[in-house]
This record gives C-alpha cells, sequence and structure tokens, in this order.
C-alpha cells in the first residue's frame, strides 16, 4: 500500500476482530443465550459471519422465524451474559496502543465504527487504556447498521472530514461493503471473522494479517 502518507485525514476502525481480540468471546455468547433461551445453537462459522451487525440484526439473521418479543428477550439475555464477564477478558491486539498512539502523534484522527451498542463498547473501551486515542465513535444502537454506510456518514459528518480522506480498517466483509457504500477506501485485516480471500471480493486497498502492519504504511 504504497503512496498513501498524507493522503487520509480520519481513520476508522472496527472494534471486533480488527483493535480487540473478542471473536471467540462473542460467538460463546451468542450460543449460550441460544442456549439459555431453549433455541437452535447456530454453529460457530453462522455466528461469526453475523459479528458486525447490530445486535437486533445479528439475532434476526441468526433466527430468521423468532418472533419480535422472543428476538428481544435473546438480545437482552446475550446483553446480560456479555457485561457480565470480566472487563479486559477479551485483550487488544498485540501493539494496538502503540499503534494508535503513534497515528496520534502523526496527524491522523482516529474513530471507531462498530456494531456493539454504545454500552456495550464502553463496557470494553473503559478498560482498554485507549479510550482517550478517539475523537469519534458510531455505534450500532446509534445508526443504521453495517453494510449500510449511514454510520460512516455519520462520522464524516461530525468530524469535517470529505470521504476521500477517510479509511475504513476492518476485518469484517460487512465492514468492507460499508466503506464501498459511503465511497470510503478501505483495508482489510484478516485477524478476526474473514478469510483474506472473502475480505479481498470487496475490494480494499490491502489485507493485513494484523492491524498494527498499518504503521508501514501510514507512519
Amino acid at each position: 500500500m504504497s503512496g498513501v502518507k498524507g493522503r487520509f485525514e480520519l481513520i476508522i476502525f472496527d472494534w471486533d476482530g480488527t483493535l480487540c481480540n473478542s471473536i471467540d468471546g462473542i460467538v460463546g455468547c451468542i450460543q449460550q443465550s441460544a442456549i439459555n433461551q431453549q433455541l437452535e445453537v447456530p454453529s460457530v462459522r453462522r455466528s461469526r459471519d453475523v459479528i458486525g451487525l447490530s445486535l437486533d440484526q445479528a439475532m434476526m439473521q441468526l433466527f430468521p422465524k423468532l418472533a419480535g418479543d422472543c428476538v428481544s428477550a435473546l438480545v437482552n439475555e446475550y446483553r446480560r451474559l456479555y457485561l457480565s464477564r470480566p472487563a479486559g477478558i477479551d485483550p487488544l491486539f498485540a501493539e494496538v496502543p502503540e499503534l494508535l498512539i503513534d497515528l496520534r502523534q502523526a496527524g491522523y484522527r482516529l474513530a471507531i465504527a462498530t456494531g456493539k451498542s454504545r454500552k456495550g463498547l464502553e463496557y470494553v473501551l473503559d478498560g482498554s487504556g485507549i479510550v482517550d486515542c478517539f475523537e469519534m465513535v458510531c455505534c450500532g444502537d446509534e445508526s443504521t447498521s453495517k453494510p449500510a454506510p449511514d454510520m460512516l456518514y455519520k462520522l464524516l459528518k461530525e468530524g469535517g472530514v470529505k470521504a476521500e480522506k477517510a479509511l475504513m480498517i476492518g476485518d469484517s466483509s460487512l465492514d468492507l461493503e460499508m466503506a464501498n457504500n459511503a465511497g470510503i477506501a478501505s483495508v482489510a485485516v484478516s485477524s478476526g471473522v474473514h478469510s483474506q480471500s472473502e475480505l479481498m471480493h470487496f475490494k480494499p486497498l490491502i489485507c493485513i494479517d494484523e492491524v498494527r502492519e498499518l504503521a508501514v504504511s501510514l507512519l
């Protein structure tokens, strides 16, 4: 990914699977929620594929025949399980704090676009030691779910940034499709939900193995 230094002003990160090694924990909570609600347990693959959607959309996709009040009960059970886990149980990927600090010092503005609820993100972000790195955040309960571009439009408007000056970093096809829908360039990270071959279908600038590799191109 050559020739990009100075091209972007705003770097927008997904959270789960991109900055935080949390995919297995989320899958576990999805499956346990189904067990507790006496539903058929979705496979690991199906559970991984909905990560990035807002929580209600994720559950409706996993259980399309479930009535609305049952979806609400399932969502509430997931939230209870997720928030009952010890804070910090899902670690950041290697060198994430150092990368974010270096990006800020180099003049980049940083933001998060996540399918997590605001409460869910604050729960994990507050104890991460990196909360002050981010100027803006948009969560799944504050906007239309990925892959709609609304989340990115909101961040661009809030930051006063043009689409061509923003870069989306994500591990899911939902992240990259959202970026394409918003007219924003993207970088794929194969550390989370989807493989390199799946991610390259959405034509990111590059696919890297770990988010820390961004330093080579942006710093």
